[in-house]
């Protein structure tokens, strides 16, 4: 027959012994002490001496959470609060009390919601879908910017609610805006001009910002990543998903917004419209601005622009003036008192202007009509413009101002005018002889100066009647016209009109010369050789003109050089030989036009032949061909990209083509001369692909040597390339740009500090290798300060190298061209170590007050790491519901024994847990609370009472445990008769009489025989002790809390009882004992006990100064 009295070493019997334990008392008989077999109901009903029960529920565990969805919040300046969530499981909160850090000062203050505050706070629509009816959620509102943790949360039964550790961290939210960084804030610019748009951002750094510029409605998107202060702050923030806890000690500053601006510069070089929007921002938290979402996709741009979220300007063409139809081969002519128009053209958006030009006048220099020099301006609004003008000079162009840009001047940027003389006209008659006939008629020789073309007017009189007006034009200075009438007479030739292409119809009528009287009463030659070729000469040039004889030699040549009106110089050549002769004029020396004419020749035999063969015409330059550069947007110098071949505009007046030679000195002062011939008045390229200065040294025209003019030179400068260098203070320098960063520890936080130079935002191109490998990365940076976040997910060595850089202005196919200085930063990245049992799960059995040395070094524990490690553990006592907690330092090996564990240790189980570890790299790991042992402590084998007492009841069992290996055979005495039995473990005999039981001898299987010298068993009377006065209680409680049960009892203290817990287990569920406690030394009838364990509490047994009685009907004398 099982009953409790087993041994306190076995808590749950078998199913089967179990039933056999109801079974038997009310069907067999058993052995009584004295050896006859009795029923226990025969001798005393249990069930009167012990009686009631206390049934103890742990209700579920109430839990708060705070922000449970790990959401990211901010505070808007504008805004008065934001929600935090806080989620409950099993129970209802009668006060929550909240507390707030503020990030500068760190100090503490306290807000509490009360019962009747929470009753309005309850969420009816929770953040997540909730199935469980126990979850709810509340909403706490805040409104000042901070870290905040729940600091005690009590429900409806004034029970402290478990909290879990989650702080948020609630900051300012980010903004961002974008303006102008030109001081003027100009909202017109010009092609060439710089840009310096400026973008301010305000949140906790690390920030990224997003925005687009539209050029021309063309969009393009930029992010700018890892905004952070020159120094940043580092902290160990991890994604807005994850928890954030802090410790109560290190600084919360780095949570507090930040102001930083980034910088851009950008070269205009498109026209139209330039528009920045700032589209988003980001802070290191998570919490992002999306203003596109806000402002409903730029619906409203001037909404956007009045916020500073819009930001844009205007690119205008430059104008190009010069002058059109007049030039220093062209000039204009003013007739004398009259007036003209000077066209020039302005290429060039009308809606740019009206423009203004400025001008100059300077005189001629062989003119006494041109004035004085003086400056004056005119406005226009058209492409085409007319400048009136009264007075001869030499008008130039000197500036062009747009309504928004200053404009470039292009050649011809000069025109020349002058007032040409009158035409003249001086007539000499010739007869026409015939050696027979005498006179013929007459040629007449007009000498003509002036512009041409001319018309010459004249008519025919015979015998006082106006038979015949003619006219004729005539291209050059000299004509001849021969007049023969056909029949004899009386005549007159009269020139009475003349022409020139300025003037018209000056009276030449009684002019002396004009009129020749004949009456009609009739040949050597000479010609130029090319007479229709029109010369050109510079000025101080001698010009040679070869002339072709006919007739018989010797010949006398007699001809004139022309230039203006009164500048007739004859010529005579004697005693000319030759058929061939070469007319050698002086140095001309005043610009314009001179006329070479041939008058007459005469031969050998005396004979003349006036000649009216064409002239030759000799253009003399007036100006010298000039040479000079263009200016850029303004300016006579360059900032262009490091080996790129770029064209520098010229400008040349004059007849070209036009050789030009020009030096180039490097940044060394080395110098190299080049020649380039060039075919184009203005813009044509001189190609160029290094950096220095470069002049004008000399220039040839068509015909002429020429001037250089002061703008001669022209400056070409390498814009800097970007650079990337890391910042060395944190880095151990291995050479060859190789560093090496302190090792930090398996998924703990680590950035990289990098400086940049150049211009923003830029790129930085990067591998990374190791236990996860990543090829080119790309990183966006705003500033010239970038952090990158270094892989710790997977321990192993990592290797940063930093393959490239590129900036706004050096772009990725521009820096290709570039051999780059490649940066490797590596890293070991230690992983956590980690420790385990080396049976996880397994239960050691000692007895008590046993050092454990029966189950050999101890309980084994594999570490894994760099030793020494320290490892800390948890033993749980189930007995007390205690833990106690222990840490070992200095372990040096992998495999490690706890071997004073069992020091101390109690009867009962007891669980123990690892909990953490570290070890010298520096590294931490929680570990799992799944990885446990057990240890068990049992009673000493051998024969033991079932309790120390010696008197006991009728009724009772007196009972023994028997360690060994059974069945066992045992002697015993009861009232002087001795009696031998063979038995299991325990052996019992239930006390049918009073007397005195003595145990004489035990042995087992193994043959093994002790004498027992146990005290006698005196048999009494027994006790009772009842629960709850004898009914059954049922109390819930929360899970940590006590419930109180109280034992009454009956009977001669000092009282001791016996009382079991049972909870409900197995599928199907069914009431199983779990626990047997024994309280001794009661001297007062009441007894309470305090637990926070579920389940069934019974009294089983008791037993007070003399007997006792147990639900299995055993009853003793103590």
């Amino acid at each position: 027959m099982a009953d409790i009295y087993i041994s306190i070493h076995y808590t749950v019997t078998s199913v089967g012994a179990f039933f056999m334990g109801i079974w038997k008392p009310i069907f067999d008989r058993e052995v009584s002490i004295s050896g006859s077999r009795v029923r226990q109901r025969d001798i005393f009903d249990s069930s009167s001496h012990l009686s009631g029960k206390y049934i103890v529920h742990i209700l579920p565990e109430s839990t708060a959470l705070l922000n449970p969805l790990k959401e990211s919040y901010c505070l808007e300046q504008s805004y008065s609060e934001v929600i935090i969530p806080v989620k409950f499981n099993a129970t209802i909160p009668n006060l929550v009390q909240l507390n707030h850090y503020d990030f500068d000062t760190m100090e503490m203050t306290t807000t509490n919601f009360t019962k009747k505050q929470l009753k309005k706070l309850k969420m009816s629509n929770p953040p997540e879908k909730v199935t469980d009816p126990r979850i709810s959620y509340y909403s706490l509102p805040v409104n000042e910017p901070g870290l905040y943790r729940l600091g005690q949360v009590v429900d409806s039964s004034g029970l402290n609610i478990r909290l879990y550790r989650s702080d948020v961290v609630i900051p300012r939210c980010p903004s961002a805006y974008i303006f102008s960084g030109r001081e003027n804030g100009d909202s017109h610019l010009c092609i060439g001009d710089v840009d310096l748009p400026k973008i301010s951002v305000d949140g906790v750094p690390p920030l990224t910002v997003k925005y687009s510029k539209l050029i021309k409605g063309e969009e393009s998107k930029f992010s700018v990543q890892s905004v952070s202060p020159e120094h940043p702050m580092h902290h160990s923030i991890k994604a807005a998903k994850s928890s954030i806890f802090w410790n109560g000690q290190d600084t919360l500053s780095w949570a507090a917004s930040q102001s930083l601006e980034i910088e851009m510069d950008t070269a205009l070089t498109t026209t139209g419209d330039w528009v920045y929007f700032i589209d988003q921002v980001e802070d290191a938290l998570g919490n992002v601005v999306n203003y596109n979402k806000l402002y409903n996709y730029r619906e409203n741009p001037k909404l956007l622009f009045s916020k500073s979220l819009g930001y844009g300007f205007q690119v205008h063409s430059r104008p190009h003036i010069n002058f059109k139809g007049c030039g220093s081969q062209t000039p204009v002519k003013l007739k004398r008192n009259g007036s003209a128009q000077l066209q020039v053209f302005i290429n060039a958006d009308l809606e740019n202007g009206p423009f203004e030009v400025e001008l100059e006048h300077s005189p001629l220099e062989d003119s006494d009509d041109s004035g004085s020099y003086y400056t004056f301006t005119q406005n226009f609004t058209h492409q085409i413009g007319h400048i009136p003008v009264k007075e001869a000079g030499i008008y130039k162009v000197l500036n062009l101002n747009g309504r928004y840009c200053q404009g470039t001047v292009l050649e011809p940027s000069a025109c020349i005018v002058y007032v040409p003389p009158e035409p003249v006209a001086k007539v000499t008659f010739e007869d026409v002889e015939d050696k027979c006939a005498g006179p013929v008629g007459v040629v007449a020789d007009i000498s003509l100066s002036g512009t041409p073309p001319f018309t010459v007017y004249y008519r025919i009189i015979k015998n006082g009647a106006i038979i015949r007006n003619e006219f004729k034009t005539i291209s050059q200075t000299r004509d001849k016209i021969t007049l023969k009438p056909n029949e004899a007479g009386n005549y007159a030739y009269e020139f009475y009109k003349l022409s020139d292409s300025i003037y018209k119809d000056i009276d030449i009528k009684g002019q002396e010369g004009s009129r020749k009287e004949q009456t009609i009463q009739t040949l050597a030659g000479a010609t130029f050789v090319s007479p229709r070729i029109r010369r050109k000469a510079c000025s101080g040039d001698s010009v040679e003109l070869p002339v072709q004889l006919f007739g018989v030699p010797p010949f006398k040549l007699n001809y004139e050089i022309v230039h203006g009106s009164s500048r007739k110089m004859p010529f005579t050549q004697e005693n000319i030989t030759g058929s061939r002769f070469v007319i050698k004029t002086d140095p001309l020396k005043a610009g314009g036009s001179y006329t070479v004419s041939l008058v007459s020749v005469e031969n050998n035999k005396g004979c003349v032949t006036t000649l009216k063969e064409p002239d030759v015409v000799i253009d003399v330059s007036r100006m010298r061909p000039t040479a000079g550069f263009l200016s850029i947007n303004g300016k006579r110098s360059l900032m262009t990209l490091e080996g790129n071949s770029v064209g520098l505009p010229t400008k040349f007046s004059g007849e070209g083509p036009w050789n030009v030679v020009y030096k180039h000195t490097n940044v060394n002062g080395t110098v190299s001369r080049y020649t380039q011939t060039m075919s184009k008045q203005n813009g044509e390229l001189i190609y160029v692909s290094s950096e220095g200065n470069y002049t004008l040294e000399s220039v040839k025209g068509a015909y002429c040597p020429g001037e250089i003019s002061p703008e001669n030179n022209f400056e070409v400068k390498w814009l800097e390339r970007p650079t990337l260098s890391v910042i060395p203070n944190t880095l151990v320098p291995l050479g060859n740009n190789n560093y090496r960063r302190e090792a930090v520890c398996e998924q703990d936080d680590d950035v990289l500090e990098l400086s940049l130079t150049g211009s923003s935002p830029f790129k930085i191109f990067y591998d990374i290798t190791g236990p996860r490998t990543l090829v080119n990365q790309k990183l966006d940076v705003g500033t010239k300060y970038a952090s990158i976040i270094l892989q710790t997910f997977k321990p192993g060595l990592y290797k940063y190298k930093f393959t490239g850089i590129s900036d706004d202005v050096y772009g990725e196919r521009d820096m290709s061209r570039f051999d780059f200085n490649t940066i490797t930063v590596e890293q070991m990245v230690n992983p956590r170590p980690a420790a385990s049992f080396a049976e996880r799960s397994k239960t050691y059995k000692i007895c008590v007050n046993n050092d454990g040395r029966s189950n050999g070094d101890g309980i084994p524990i594999l570490l894994n790491g760099k030793a020494p490690f320290s490892v800390s553990y948890n033993v749980y006592h189930e007995s007390t519901g205690k833990t106690d907690i222990h840490t070992i330092d200095g372990i040096e090996d992998k495999k490690f024994y706890l071997s004073q564990i069992y020091k101390g240790l109690g009867l009962g189980t007891h669980r123990v847990t690892l909990t953490t570890i570290s070890d010298s790299n520096g590294c931490r790991r929680s570990l799992s609370k799944e990885d446990e042992v057990f240890i068990h402590v049992n009673d000493v084998p051998y024969a033991t009472p079932l309790t120390p007492r010696t008197n006991f009841c009728v009724g009772e069992r007196i009972g023994f445990t028997l360690n060994g290996v059974g069945p066992f055979d045992i002697t015993y005495e009861f009232n002087g008769k001795r009696q031998s039995v063979t038995t299991g473990s325990p052996f019992s005999r239930i006390a049918s009489n009073p007397g005195n039981l003595t145990l004489v001898t035990l042995s087992d299987t193994s043959s093994c025989v002790v004498n027992l010298s146990h005290e006698p068993r005196i048999i009494h009377p027994m006790p009772s002790v009842m629960i709850s006065e004898g009914t059954t209680v049922i109390q819930d409680i929360h899970e940590g809390d006590q419930a109180e049960i109280i034992f009454t009892l009956y009977g001669s203290p000092p009282f001791s009882f016996t009382y079991t817990r049972s909870e409900m287990v197995g599928n199907p569920p069914k009431l199983k004992v779990v626990e047997t406690n024994t309280v001794n030394q009661v001297y007062s009838n009441q007894y309470s006990i305090f637990t926070s364990l579920q389940g069934t509490y019974e009294a089983i047994a008791v037993e007070d100064a003399f007997c006792s009685i147990s639900s299995s009907s055993f009853a003793s004398n103590k």
